[in-house]
């Protein structure tokens, strides 16, 4: 619901479930010769065509917000699977109450939010100081 408008005919067509899982386009691992096979790019191409012909059509887009996260997480749905959770732990900009644990044993670390680590009220500071630069 956050992404996509579910009653755009791409979206129906996609078997995107409401509730089911997102990819984040800013952290993925990809199999390259698979995306350069399955002409992954020419479908992200070719939905945000479509995304922006709607748009100055004016109907509702694909999606509601953004470019890069959507796009991708339709052009890959079919060509996904899960990874551990530590590859992308998030919310690093905007909660203040994850568990430090947790932060401590992830691969990567996110700050996807407002609170970037680098400004005045950056969240998680300890966290990437030892890699500023």
């Amino acid at each position: 619901k956050f992404w996509f408008n579910f009653k755009a005919k791409y979206v129906v067509r996609s078997n995107l479930k409401e509730d089911g899982c997102a990819m984040n386009a800013g952290v993925y691992l990809l199999d390259l010769e698979s995306y350069k096979q399955n002409d992954i790019q020419q479908k992200i191409a070719d939905l945000i065509g479509a995304h922006e012909l709607r748009l100055q059509n004016n109907m509702h887009g694909i999606w509601h917000r953004g470019v890069h996260q959507p796009s991708f997480m339709l052009a890959l749905l079919d060509f996904t699977m899960g990874v551990d959770a530590r590859w992308n732990v998030g919310q690093l900009g905007f909660d203040a109450d994850l568990n430090k644990d947790e932060l401590k044993s992830a691969y990567v670390l996110h700050w996807n939010g407002k609170r970037k680590p680098w400004t005045s009220n950056g969240l998680y500071r300890s966290f990437w100081l030892p890699y500023a630069l």
